[in-house]
Protein backbone atom coordinates (compact mmCIF):
# COMPACT_ATOMS: atom_id res chain seq x y z
CA UNK A 1 0.00 0.00 0.00
CA UNK A 2 2.75 2.54 1.10
CA UNK A 3 3.95 2.01 -2.59
CA UNK A 4 1.10 2.33 -4.32
CA UNK A 5 0.78 5.52 -1.97
CA UNK A 6 4.31 6.76 -3.30
CA UNK A 7 4.03 5.99 -6.73
CA UNK A 8 0.14 8.01 -6.87
CA UNK A 9 2.02 10.98 -5.38
CA UNK A 10 4.83 11.17 -8.23
CA UNK A 11 1.79 10.81 -10.62
CA UNK A 12 0.37 13.60 -9.47
CA UNK A 13 3.13 15.62 -9.17
CA UNK A 14 4.12 14.90 -12.74
CA UNK A 15 0.21 15.75 -14.01
CA UNK A 16 0.97 18.71 -12.40
CA UNK A 17 4.40 19.56 -13.89
CA UNK A 18 2.12 18.66 -17.47
CA UNK A 19 -0.31 20.85 -16.71
CA UNK A 20 1.61 23.86 -15.88
CA UNK A 21 4.03 23.13 -18.66
CA UNK A 22 0.83 23.37 -21.12
CA UNK A 23 -0.41 26.09 -19.49
CA UNK A 24 2.78 28.29 -19.73
CA UNK A 25 3.51 31.39 -22.04
CA UNK A 26 3.86 30.03 -25.83
CA UNK A 27 6.54 31.26 -28.05
CA UNK A 28 5.80 34.07 -30.37
CA UNK A 29 4.50 32.51 -34.10
CA UNK A 30 6.74 32.41 -36.93
CA UNK A 31 6.02 35.02 -39.83
CA UNK A 32 5.80 32.52 -42.48
CA UNK A 33 3.24 30.46 -40.08
CA UNK A 34 0.18 32.96 -40.14
CA UNK A 35 -1.92 29.99 -38.47
CA UNK A 36 0.56 29.57 -35.84
CA UNK A 37 -1.59 31.64 -33.42
CA UNK A 38 -4.78 29.70 -34.44
CA UNK A 39 -3.10 26.14 -33.79
CA UNK A 40 -1.95 27.57 -30.70
CA UNK A 41 -5.50 28.63 -29.42
CA UNK A 42 -6.41 25.10 -30.37
CA UNK A 43 -4.16 23.35 -28.25
CA UNK A 44 -5.29 25.29 -25.22
CA UNK A 45 -8.50 24.81 -25.76
CA UNK A 46 -7.66 20.70 -25.97
CA UNK A 47 -5.68 21.06 -22.73
CA UNK A 48 -8.53 23.21 -21.27
CA UNK A 49 -11.47 20.95 -22.33
CA UNK A 50 -9.21 17.61 -21.14
CA UNK A 51 -9.10 19.32 -17.52
CA UNK A 52 -12.47 20.49 -17.36
CA UNK A 53 -13.95 17.15 -17.63
CA UNK A 54 -12.20 16.32 -14.42
CA UNK A 55 -12.67 19.11 -12.61
CA UNK A 56 -16.23 18.18 -10.87
CA UNK A 57 -14.68 14.47 -9.74
CA UNK A 58 -16.60 13.83 -6.67
CA UNK A 59 -13.45 13.63 -3.70
CA UNK A 60 -13.93 12.75 -0.41
CA UNK A 61 -11.58 10.74 2.57
CA UNK A 62 -12.35 7.43 3.37
CA UNK A 63 -9.99 7.03 6.09
CA UNK A 64 -8.43 3.99 5.20
CA UNK A 65 -11.85 2.09 3.71
CA UNK A 66 -11.21 -1.42 2.33
CA UNK A 67 -13.40 -1.43 -1.16
CA UNK A 68 -14.24 -4.87 -1.92
CA UNK A 69 -15.12 -5.82 -5.25
CA UNK A 70 -16.10 -9.45 -6.62
CA UNK A 71 -14.90 -10.14 -10.25
CA UNK A 72 -15.22 -12.76 -12.83
CA UNK A 73 -12.76 -15.05 -14.69
CA UNK A 74 -13.51 -15.02 -18.26
CA UNK A 75 -11.42 -17.82 -20.70
CA UNK A 76 -11.26 -15.14 -23.78
CA UNK A 77 -10.96 -11.46 -22.10
CA UNK A 78 -8.76 -9.78 -19.69
CA UNK A 79 -10.90 -8.69 -16.89
CA UNK A 80 -8.37 -8.18 -13.64
CA UNK A 81 -8.94 -4.60 -12.03
CA UNK A 82 -6.03 -5.10 -10.43
CA UNK A 83 -2.41 -5.36 -10.54
CA UNK A 84 0.06 -6.50 -7.92
CA UNK A 85 3.06 -4.19 -8.99
CA UNK A 86 4.72 -2.62 -12.32
CA UNK A 87 6.14 -4.79 -14.43
CA UNK A 88 5.78 -2.89 -17.67
CA UNK A 89 2.86 -4.52 -19.37
CA UNK A 90 0.98 -1.48 -20.60
CA UNK A 91 -2.57 -2.55 -19.52
CA UNK A 92 -0.94 -3.69 -16.12
CA UNK A 93 0.57 -0.69 -15.24
CA UNK A 94 -2.41 1.70 -16.38
CA UNK A 95 -4.51 -0.83 -14.00
CA UNK A 96 -1.51 -0.35 -11.04
CA UNK A 97 -1.40 3.37 -11.70
CA UNK A 98 -5.28 3.47 -11.57
CA UNK A 99 -5.67 2.31 -8.66
CA UNK A 100 -2.82 3.94 -7.13
CA UNK A 101 -3.91 7.40 -7.65
CA UNK A 102 -7.60 6.48 -6.62
CA UNK A 103 -6.58 5.17 -3.50
CA UNK A 104 -4.23 8.35 -2.60
CA UNK A 105 -7.10 10.36 -3.88
CA UNK A 106 -9.78 8.46 -1.70
CA UNK A 107 -7.80 7.31 1.25
CA UNK A 108 -9.29 3.88 0.39
CA UNK A 109 -8.00 0.20 -0.29
CA UNK A 110 -8.82 -1.81 -3.55
CA UNK A 111 -9.38 -5.49 -2.65
CA UNK A 112 -10.45 -7.85 -5.67
CA UNK A 113 -11.34 -11.12 -5.60
CA UNK A 114 -11.51 -13.06 -8.31
CA UNK A 115 -14.39 -16.62 -9.11
CA UNK A 116 -15.71 -18.08 -11.95
CA UNK A 117 -19.11 -16.24 -13.65
CA UNK A 118 -20.88 -19.38 -11.89
CA UNK A 119 -19.12 -19.12 -8.38
CA UNK A 120 -19.95 -15.08 -8.50
CA UNK A 121 -23.49 -15.92 -9.14
CA UNK A 122 -23.33 -18.37 -6.52
CA UNK A 123 -21.80 -16.16 -3.44
CA UNK A 124 -24.02 -12.91 -4.44
CA UNK A 125 -26.56 -14.70 -4.65
CA UNK A 126 -25.69 -16.59 -0.84
CA UNK A 127 -24.56 -13.12 0.68
CA UNK A 128 -27.44 -10.80 -0.46
CA UNK A 129 -30.04 -13.62 0.77
CA UNK A 130 -28.10 -13.49 3.95
CA UNK A 131 -28.27 -9.76 4.25
CA UNK A 132 -24.55 -9.58 4.42
CA UNK A 133 -22.28 -6.68 3.13
CA UNK A 134 -19.32 -8.27 2.04
CA UNK A 135 -18.43 -6.95 -1.46
CA UNK A 136 -19.42 -3.30 -2.08
CA UNK A 137 -19.75 -3.91 -6.07
CA UNK A 138 -19.68 -6.67 -8.46
CA UNK A 139 -19.04 -8.06 -12.06
CA UNK A 140 -20.26 -10.58 -14.09
CA UNK A 141 -21.31 -11.03 -17.65
CA UNK A 142 -24.57 -9.22 -18.08
CA UNK A 143 -26.82 -12.29 -18.58
CA UNK A 144 -25.99 -13.39 -15.19
CA UNK A 145 -26.36 -10.17 -13.54
CA UNK A 146 -30.10 -9.16 -14.71
CA UNK A 147 -31.34 -12.32 -13.04
CA UNK A 148 -30.64 -10.34 -10.31
CA UNK A 149 -32.01 -7.34 -11.50
CA UNK A 150 -35.75 -8.59 -11.90
CA UNK A 151 -34.94 -10.11 -8.25
CA UNK A 152 -35.34 -7.05 -7.00
CA UNK A 153 -31.34 -7.39 -5.94
CA UNK A 154 -29.61 -4.61 -7.38
CA UNK A 155 -29.62 -1.27 -6.39
CA UNK A 156 -30.66 0.73 -9.54
CA UNK A 157 -27.74 3.10 -10.76
CA UNK A 158 -29.96 5.95 -10.49
CA UNK A 159 -29.37 6.12 -6.67
CA UNK A 160 -25.73 5.89 -7.16
CA UNK A 161 -25.94 10.06 -7.45
CA UNK A 162 -22.09 10.71 -7.87
CA UNK A 163 -21.92 8.35 -10.99
CA UNK A 164 -21.91 11.19 -13.64
CA UNK A 165 -23.11 8.93 -16.68
CA UNK A 166 -23.06 10.83 -18.70
CA UNK A 167 -19.07 11.25 -18.76
CA UNK A 168 -17.03 9.69 -21.45
CA UNK A 169 -16.01 6.82 -19.28
CA UNK A 170 -19.28 5.68 -19.14
CA UNK A 171 -20.42 4.46 -22.78
CA UNK A 172 -23.97 5.73 -23.19
CA UNK A 173 -25.23 3.95 -26.58
CA UNK A 174 -24.51 1.12 -25.01
CA UNK A 175 -25.63 1.82 -21.20
CA UNK A 176 -28.83 3.29 -22.58
CA UNK A 177 -29.32 0.32 -24.65
CA UNK A 178 -29.33 -2.00 -21.19
CA UNK A 179 -31.95 0.48 -19.53
CA UNK A 180 -35.88 -0.17 -19.43
CA UNK A 181 -38.46 2.32 -18.17
CA UNK A 182 -35.27 4.76 -17.87
CA UNK A 183 -33.90 2.70 -15.23
CA UNK A 184 -30.68 1.08 -15.25
CA UNK A 185 -29.23 -1.38 -12.84
CA UNK A 186 -25.77 -2.56 -14.26
CA UNK A 187 -23.41 -1.00 -15.87
CA UNK A 188 -20.67 -0.50 -18.43
CA UNK A 189 -17.30 1.63 -18.82
CA UNK A 190 -13.70 1.90 -18.95
CA UNK A 191 -13.10 0.20 -15.38
CA UNK A 192 -13.45 -2.94 -17.13
CA UNK A 193 -11.74 -4.53 -19.73
CA UNK A 194 -14.09 -7.48 -20.77
CA UNK A 195 -16.51 -4.77 -22.07
CA UNK A 196 -14.24 -4.37 -25.00
CA UNK A 197 -13.49 -7.67 -25.16
CA UNK A 198 -17.13 -8.48 -25.96
CA UNK A 199 -17.76 -6.62 -29.24
CA UNK A 200 -18.40 -8.73 -31.57
CA UNK A 201 -16.13 -8.05 -35.00
CA UNK A 202 -15.37 -8.73 -38.65
CA UNK A 203 -11.73 -9.96 -38.69
CA UNK A 204 -9.97 -10.17 -42.79
CA UNK A 205 -6.93 -11.53 -44.12
CA UNK A 206 -5.52 -8.16 -45.83
CA UNK A 207 -2.85 -10.59 -47.39
CA UNK A 208 -5.67 -12.58 -49.35
CA UNK A 209 -7.60 -9.03 -50.42
CA UNK A 210 -4.09 -8.25 -51.99
CA UNK A 211 -2.80 -11.08 -53.48
CA UNK A 212 -6.31 -11.43 -55.42
CA UNK A 213 -6.53 -7.82 -55.89
CA UNK A 214 -9.80 -7.74 -54.68
CA UNK A 215 -11.65 -4.47 -52.96
CA UNK A 216 -9.99 -3.39 -50.04
CA UNK A 217 -13.32 -3.66 -46.73
CA UNK A 218 -11.53 -0.66 -45.10
CA UNK A 219 -12.40 1.28 -48.53
CA UNK A 220 -15.57 -0.23 -48.44
CA UNK A 221 -16.57 0.22 -45.10
CA UNK A 222 -15.41 4.12 -45.46
CA UNK A 223 -17.48 4.54 -48.72
CA UNK A 224 -20.47 3.48 -46.82
CA UNK A 225 -20.58 0.42 -49.17
CA UNK A 226 -19.79 -2.34 -46.57
CA UNK A 227 -22.86 -4.23 -47.38
CA UNK A 228 -23.97 -7.93 -47.05
CA UNK A 229 -23.86 -7.87 -50.86
CA UNK A 230 -20.49 -6.83 -50.90
CA UNK A 231 -19.04 -9.35 -48.51
CA UNK A 232 -20.60 -11.91 -50.56
CA UNK A 233 -18.92 -11.04 -52.81
CA UNK A 234 -15.98 -10.79 -51.75
CA UNK A 235 -16.37 -14.41 -50.14
CA UNK A 236 -17.41 -16.04 -53.58
CA UNK A 237 -14.28 -14.67 -55.03
CA UNK A 238 -11.69 -16.41 -52.56
CA UNK A 239 -13.50 -19.45 -51.71
CA UNK A 240 -11.84 -22.25 -53.88
CA UNK A 241 -10.98 -26.12 -54.17
CA UNK A 242 -7.26 -26.22 -52.69
CA UNK A 243 -6.63 -29.65 -53.22
CA UNK A 244 -8.35 -30.75 -55.93
CA UNK A 245 -10.33 -33.02 -53.94
CA UNK A 246 -13.85 -32.32 -55.58
CA UNK A 247 -14.82 -30.90 -52.15
CA UNK A 248 -14.87 -28.22 -50.12
CA UNK A 249 -13.26 -28.15 -46.36
CA UNK A 250 -11.18 -26.64 -43.99
CA UNK A 251 -8.11 -27.47 -45.88
CA UNK A 252 -9.21 -25.31 -48.79
CA UNK A 253 -10.03 -21.97 -48.93
CA UNK A 254 -13.18 -20.10 -47.43
CA UNK A 255 -15.08 -17.10 -46.93
CA UNK A 256 -16.12 -16.96 -43.09
CA UNK A 257 -14.34 -18.58 -40.37
CA UNK A 258 -16.80 -18.81 -37.15
CA UNK A 259 -19.28 -20.55 -34.56
CA UNK A 260 -23.04 -20.71 -34.20
CA UNK A 261 -23.04 -17.61 -31.84
CA UNK A 262 -21.58 -15.61 -35.06
CA UNK A 263 -24.84 -15.21 -36.51
CA UNK A 264 -26.99 -13.12 -34.52
CA UNK A 265 -24.23 -10.16 -34.88
CA UNK A 266 -24.98 -10.40 -38.67
CA UNK A 267 -28.53 -9.61 -37.86
CA UNK A 268 -27.86 -6.87 -35.47
CA UNK A 269 -25.36 -5.60 -37.96
CA UNK A 270 -28.06 -4.71 -40.59
CA UNK A 271 -29.59 -2.31 -38.53
CA UNK A 272 -32.75 -3.91 -36.98
CA UNK A 273 -32.30 -5.51 -34.05
CA UNK A 274 -34.87 -8.43 -31.88
CA UNK A 275 -36.09 -5.82 -30.10
CA UNK A 276 -36.53 -2.32 -29.67
CA UNK A 277 -37.74 0.44 -27.58
CA UNK A 278 -40.92 2.47 -27.32
CA UNK A 279 -40.95 6.53 -26.41
CA UNK A 280 -41.23 5.26 -22.62
CA UNK A 281 -37.76 2.81 -22.96
CA UNK A 282 -39.87 0.08 -22.87
CA UNK A 283 -38.87 -3.00 -24.66
CA UNK A 284 -40.98 -4.05 -27.88
CA UNK A 285 -40.43 -7.30 -30.20
CA UNK A 286 -39.42 -7.01 -33.17
CA UNK A 287 -38.80 -10.31 -34.65
CA UNK A 288 -42.15 -10.62 -36.43
CA UNK A 289 -41.85 -7.42 -38.22
CA UNK A 290 -41.55 -7.17 -42.32
CA UNK A 291 -38.29 -5.15 -41.73
CA UNK A 292 -36.16 -8.02 -39.74
CA UNK A 293 -37.78 -11.02 -42.14
CA UNK A 294 -36.23 -9.19 -44.73
CA UNK A 295 -33.07 -8.57 -43.49
CA UNK A 296 -32.68 -12.10 -41.82
CA UNK A 297 -33.33 -13.03 -45.42
CA UNK A 298 -31.07 -11.58 -46.47
CA UNK A 299 -28.02 -12.02 -44.14
CA UNK A 300 -28.82 -16.07 -44.94
CA UNK A 301 -28.60 -15.95 -48.49
CA UNK A 302 -25.65 -13.91 -48.89
CA UNK A 303 -23.33 -15.03 -46.40
CA UNK A 304 -24.66 -18.59 -44.74
CA UNK A 305 -26.90 -20.31 -47.63
CA UNK A 306 -23.88 -21.08 -49.34
CA UNK A 307 -21.84 -24.01 -46.84
CA UNK A 308 -18.82 -24.07 -49.23
CA UNK A 309 -18.95 -20.29 -48.17
CA UNK A 310 -18.72 -21.06 -44.65
CA UNK A 311 -15.99 -22.78 -42.38
CA UNK A 312 -18.55 -23.28 -39.34
CA UNK A 313 -17.29 -25.01 -36.12
CA UNK A 314 -18.98 -28.12 -35.61
CA UNK A 315 -20.12 -28.93 -39.07
CA UNK A 316 -17.30 -27.86 -42.26
CA UNK A 317 -14.96 -31.21 -42.33
CA UNK A 318 -11.47 -31.15 -41.06
CA UNK A 319 -11.99 -28.10 -38.64
CA UNK A 320 -10.43 -30.21 -36.19
CA UNK A 321 -7.37 -30.41 -37.83
CA UNK A 322 -6.56 -27.06 -36.45
CA UNK A 323 -5.58 -25.46 -33.63
CA UNK A 324 -8.35 -23.64 -31.81
CA UNK A 325 -10.61 -25.30 -34.34
CA UNK A 326 -12.16 -22.64 -36.63
CA UNK A 327 -9.72 -19.72 -35.05
CA UNK A 328 -6.94 -21.95 -35.91
CA UNK A 329 -8.39 -22.22 -39.61
CA UNK A 330 -8.29 -18.46 -40.00
CA UNK A 331 -4.91 -18.34 -38.60
CA UNK A 332 -3.55 -20.67 -41.09
CA UNK A 333 -5.07 -18.53 -44.05
CA UNK A 334 -7.95 -20.45 -44.80
CA UNK A 335 -10.76 -18.28 -44.73
CA UNK A 336 -10.74 -14.66 -45.73
CA UNK A 337 -12.89 -13.51 -42.87
CA UNK A 338 -13.38 -14.34 -39.56
CA UNK A 339 -16.27 -13.34 -36.76
CA UNK A 340 -15.41 -12.94 -33.28
CA UNK A 341 -15.41 -10.96 -29.95
CA UNK A 342 -12.42 -8.52 -30.20
CA UNK A 343 -11.05 -10.18 -27.27
CA UNK A 344 -10.43 -12.90 -29.39
CA UNK A 345 -7.62 -11.22 -31.44
CA UNK A 346 -5.05 -12.53 -28.83
CA UNK A 347 -5.36 -15.88 -30.47
CA UNK A 348 -4.21 -14.43 -33.59
CA UNK A 349 -0.95 -12.61 -32.10
CA UNK A 350 1.56 -14.32 -34.23
CA UNK A 351 -0.55 -15.08 -37.03
CA UNK A 352 2.19 -14.79 -40.36
CA UNK A 353 -0.07 -12.70 -42.55
CA UNK A 354 -1.13 -9.56 -42.77
CA UNK A 355 -4.97 -8.90 -41.26
CA UNK A 356 -7.42 -5.96 -40.71
CA UNK A 357 -10.53 -5.43 -38.29
CA UNK A 358 -14.00 -3.96 -39.82
CA UNK A 359 -17.47 -3.12 -38.36
CA UNK A 360 -19.94 -6.25 -39.84
CA UNK A 361 -21.64 -5.09 -43.17
CA UNK A 362 -24.75 -3.07 -43.62
CA UNK A 363 -27.95 -4.66 -45.15
CA UNK A 364 -27.59 -2.23 -48.09
CA UNK A 365 -26.22 1.26 -48.56
CA UNK A 366 -29.45 3.07 -47.42
CA UNK A 367 -28.43 1.97 -44.18
CA UNK A 368 -27.38 4.77 -42.55
CA UNK A 369 -25.12 3.68 -39.91
CA UNK A 370 -23.15 0.60 -39.24
CA UNK A 371 -24.26 -1.31 -35.95
CA UNK A 372 -22.42 -3.70 -33.82
CA UNK A 373 -23.19 -5.90 -31.12
CA UNK A 374 -21.91 -6.24 -27.53
CA UNK A 375 -22.12 -9.67 -26.28
CA UNK A 376 -24.50 -10.83 -23.21
CA UNK A 377 -21.87 -12.32 -21.94
CA UNK A 378 -19.94 -9.21 -21.84
CA UNK A 379 -19.15 -8.08 -17.67
CA UNK A 380 -21.61 -5.67 -16.29
CA UNK A 381 -21.20 -3.95 -13.02
CA UNK A 382 -23.84 -4.06 -10.47
CA UNK A 383 -24.30 -2.71 -6.61
CA UNK A 384 -25.96 -5.09 -4.25
CA UNK A 385 -29.04 -4.18 -1.66
CA UNK A 386 -26.84 -5.60 0.65
CA UNK A 387 -24.43 -2.26 0.19
CA UNK A 388 -24.24 0.54 3.12
CA UNK A 389 -22.76 3.36 1.75
CA UNK A 390 -24.09 4.37 -1.98
CA UNK A 391 -22.51 7.85 -1.75
CA UNK A 392 -19.04 6.58 -0.86
CA UNK A 393 -20.01 3.71 -3.94
CA UNK A 394 -20.74 5.77 -6.30
CA UNK A 395 -17.56 8.75 -5.42
CA UNK A 396 -15.09 5.59 -5.52
CA UNK A 397 -16.69 3.97 -8.78
CA UNK A 398 -17.08 7.38 -10.81
CA UNK A 399 -13.19 7.91 -10.01
CA UNK A 400 -11.79 4.57 -11.05
CA UNK A 401 -14.02 5.07 -13.81
CA UNK A 402 -12.32 8.31 -14.57
CA UNK A 403 -9.08 7.75 -14.38
CA UNK A 404 -8.98 4.49 -16.56
CA UNK A 405 -10.23 6.72 -19.44
CA UNK A 406 -6.90 8.64 -18.93
CA UNK A 407 -4.64 5.94 -19.07
CA UNK A 408 -6.17 2.03 -19.11
CA UNK A 409 -8.31 3.31 -22.60
CA UNK A 410 -5.58 4.14 -24.13
CA UNK A 411 -3.65 1.32 -23.20
CA UNK A 412 -6.44 -1.61 -24.12
CA UNK A 413 -6.74 -0.05 -27.50
CA UNK A 414 -2.49 -0.10 -28.14
CA UNK A 415 -2.32 -3.60 -27.15
CA UNK A 416 -5.22 -4.90 -29.06
CA UNK A 417 -3.88 -3.63 -32.10
CA UNK A 418 -0.06 -4.78 -31.20
CA UNK A 419 -0.34 -7.43 -33.73
CA UNK A 420 2.55 -8.41 -35.86
CA UNK A 421 0.78 -7.14 -38.77
CA UNK A 422 -1.88 -5.19 -37.51
CA UNK A 423 0.11 -1.56 -36.70
CA UNK A 424 -1.72 0.93 -38.93
CA UNK A 425 -4.35 3.67 -38.28
CA UNK A 426 -7.54 2.16 -40.70
CA UNK A 427 -7.82 -0.85 -37.93
CA UNK A 428 -7.38 1.89 -34.88
CA UNK A 429 -10.23 4.11 -36.92
CA UNK A 430 -12.63 0.93 -37.41
CA UNK A 431 -11.80 -0.56 -33.60
CA UNK A 432 -13.12 2.78 -32.65
CA UNK A 433 -16.50 2.44 -34.78
CA UNK A 434 -16.96 -0.82 -33.71
CA UNK A 435 -17.22 0.85 -30.15
CA UNK A 436 -19.04 3.92 -30.90
CA UNK A 437 -21.75 1.80 -32.84
CA UNK A 438 -21.67 -0.94 -30.03
CA UNK A 439 -25.30 -1.66 -27.96
CA UNK A 440 -26.63 -4.54 -26.26
CA UNK A 441 -29.59 -7.08 -27.80
CA UNK A 442 -32.15 -7.20 -24.61
CA UNK A 443 -33.69 -10.28 -25.73
CA UNK A 444 -30.05 -11.65 -25.79
CA UNK A 445 -29.26 -10.01 -22.29
CA UNK A 446 -32.35 -11.26 -20.80
CA UNK A 447 -32.71 -14.73 -22.42
CA UNK A 448 -36.70 -13.40 -23.27
CA UNK A 449 -37.85 -17.02 -24.86
CA UNK A 450 -34.70 -17.83 -26.09
CA UNK A 451 -35.05 -16.18 -29.37
CA UNK A 452 -31.76 -15.00 -29.76
CA UNK A 453 -30.15 -18.12 -29.60
CA UNK A 454 -32.66 -19.55 -31.79
CA UNK A 455 -31.97 -16.88 -34.34
CA UNK A 456 -28.17 -16.83 -33.98
CA UNK A 457 -27.92 -20.59 -34.79
CA UNK A 458 -30.51 -20.92 -37.29
CA UNK A 459 -28.79 -17.66 -38.73
CA UNK A 460 -25.42 -19.20 -38.87
CA UNK A 461 -26.20 -22.32 -41.02
CA UNK A 462 -28.08 -20.28 -43.29
CA UNK A 463 -31.99 -21.70 -42.24
CA UNK A 464 -34.14 -19.22 -44.02
CA UNK A 465 -37.26 -21.06 -42.56
CA UNK A 466 -37.33 -19.04 -38.98
CA UNK A 467 -40.99 -17.80 -39.12
CA UNK A 468 -42.78 -20.91 -37.83
CA UNK A 469 -39.81 -21.57 -34.71
CA UNK A 470 -40.25 -17.69 -33.78
CA UNK A 471 -44.24 -17.53 -33.75
CA UNK A 472 -43.93 -21.15 -31.40
CA UNK A 473 -41.95 -18.58 -29.06
CA UNK A 474 -43.91 -15.20 -28.85
CA UNK A 475 -45.93 -16.32 -25.85
CA UNK A 476 -43.04 -17.07 -23.46
CA UNK A 477 -41.16 -14.04 -25.18
CA UNK A 478 -43.66 -11.94 -24.11
CA UNK A 479 -44.54 -13.24 -20.96
CA UNK A 480 -40.58 -13.04 -19.90
CA UNK A 481 -40.67 -9.90 -21.27
CA UNK A 482 -43.47 -8.44 -19.72
CA UNK A 483 -41.98 -9.98 -16.03
CA UNK A 484 -38.97 -8.26 -16.57
CA UNK A 485 -40.69 -4.62 -17.33
CA UNK A 486 -42.43 -5.22 -14.52
CA UNK A 487 -39.96 -5.59 -12.23
CA UNK A 488 -36.99 -3.00 -13.56
CA UNK A 489 -39.94 -0.28 -15.20
CA UNK A 490 -42.34 0.32 -11.79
Amino acid sequence: MKNRLLLAKILSLLLVVLLVSCGGASKPPSEADPDADLAADDAAVDVETEADIYADLPKSDFGGYEFKILNNISNFAMTSMFSEELNGEPINDAIYNRNALVEQDLNIEIIEQMQEYYEVTATMQKLISAGDPVYDAFWNESKFQTPFAVEGQLVPIEQLTNIAIGKPWWYSKANDSLSIGGNKHILVGDLHLMFKESFWMTGFNKSVIDANSLADPYELVDSGKWTLDAMHDLMVAVTADIDGDGKITADDMMGVSLHGGGGLPFMIGTGVRLSGKDDNDLPTVNVTSEAFYSRYGAAAEKIFADKDLVCLEGRTANTNKYNNGFHGVFFSGHTLFYVEPIGSLKKLRDMDAEFGVVPFPKYDEAQQEYSSLIASFSACMAVPVTNTDLDRTGIILENLCARSYEGLRQAYSDVTLDFKYIRDEESAKMLQLIFDTGAFELTSVFGWGGVADTVSDYLSKGNPNIASSIEKKMSKIESEMAKTVEALAG
